[in-house]
C-alpha cells in the first residue's frame, strides 16, 4: 500500500512539475524495489527532463549558428568566423550535455 502511496505522489510531482520531489519518490522506489523498471524509467525521466529542455535550445542554436554562417559565407562576409565559432561552442556544449545524460542514465540503470 505505501508503495503505491509514493508512486502516487512521484507521479503527481511529476506532473506538476515538481520534479526534485518526484525524484525523491522515484529513487525512494529504485532502492527498495530494483527490479522494477517503471520506477527506474520515471526517476530518468525526472532527473534528465530539464536538460533535454535546455538541449532542444542549444541545438536550435547551433542549427541557426551554422545556417547563418553558411549565409555570411555566400555573401562573402569578413565577420562569418564568428558565426563558425558559435556554432562550434554550442555543438560541443549539446554533445557534453548529452554525454552527462548518458552517464546519469547508465549510473541510473546500474543501481
Amino acid at each position: 500500500m505505501f508503495e503505491m502511496l509514493v508512486w502516487a505522489r512521484g507521479v503527481e510531482n511529476y506532473n506538476q512539475k515538481n520534479y526534485s520531489l518526484a525524484s525523491k519518490d522515484f529513487q525512494y522506489l529504485v532502492d527498495n524495489y530494483p527490479d522494477n523498471d517503471k520506477y527506474r524509467n520515471w526517476l530518468i525521466a525526472s532527473k534528465t527532463i530539464k536538460t533535454k529542455k535546455y538541449l532542444n535550445f542549444i541545438w536550435g542554436f547551433a542549427m541557426v549558428g551554422f545556417i547563418w554562417y553558411f549565409m555570411a559565407t555566400n555573401d562573402r562576409d569578413s565577420n562569418a568566423h564568428y558565426f563558425l565559432i558559435a556554432t562550434i561552442v554550442f555543438v560541443l556544449l549539446g554533445v557534453t550535455v548529452e554525454i552527462a545524460n548518458s552517464l546519469l542514465k547508465s549510473r541510473i540503470n546500474k543501481q
